[in-house]
């Protein structure tokens, strides 16, 4: 019977989880830097929201003070908190949701429309990422991109080399948490302003060379 007293709230605190928060399950292990909110039932005094894992996998909970939670995941620590809590309350339920996940996050910069920090499902190749990030300024031109990963090794490859006429002829190379993406600027960028200043310049001396020829 309390098991399904326990279930019903359970999903009646899923149901009210706010727009935006993202619910993990029981597959998703704890990081530093994840930004949890703690609900237990009935007892406000014992709820905590948008409390950071500290870099030492810790966070303050009230009136137990430091919880370790790195490595665990919800479920266990709901369990773990609703253990420690029985001192204070009688049959504590509490619900564990990850709002923000720290470590999914990857560093995209250079020759993009919008270079920044960004959450990425592990294994993004490298062409979903450049659509993250708003795209490459000018795809025929960015075409170097250098990827330092999370164990500080470096990857240089050449956008042509995985793109044919009409198929990807590679395997496209791949971002994972931690990674970050470098597209090499271009030797030359022409403005516009450039463009039609050089281009009046041939015009101008294709206009000699013929009065030159036949004149």
């Amino acid at each position: 019977m309390k098991k399904n007293v326990k279930l019903f709230f359970f999903l009646l605190c899923v149901v009210w989880l706010p727009a935006g928060s993202l619910l993990y399950g029981n597959i998703y292990t704890i990081s530093p830097g994840d930004l949890l909110e703690i609900r237990t039932l009935s007892h406000p005094e014992f709820s905590v929201s948008n409390i950071y894992v500290l870099p030492d996998g810790t966070f303050h909970f009230p009136g137990i003070g430091a919880i370790e939670c790195a490595g665990k995941n919800p479920h266990e620590l709901a369990l773990e908190l609703e253990e420690k809590l029985e001192v204070y309350v009688v049959n504590p339920m509490v619900t564990v949701f990850i709002k923000q996940v720290e470590h999914q996050r990857a560093n995209i910069y250079g020759y993009v429309n919008a270079p920044g920090r960004y959450y990425i499902s592990e294994g993004t190749d490298i062409f979903a990422a450049f659509g993250i990030a708003g795209g490459v300024v000018n795809f025929r031109r960015g075409t170097t991109v250098k990827i330092i990963r999370a164990d500080l090794t470096v990857e240089e490859y050449r956008v042509r080399d995985y793109v044919g006429a009409d198929r990807i002829v590679h395997t496209v190379p791949r971002l994972y948490a931690g990674d970050t993406m470098y597209v090499r600027e271009p030797c030359y960028i022409l403005t516009d302003e450039w463009r039609t200043f050089l281009y009046a310049v041939v015009v101008t001396i294709s206009v000699l060379t013929y009065i030159n020829n036949y004149h």
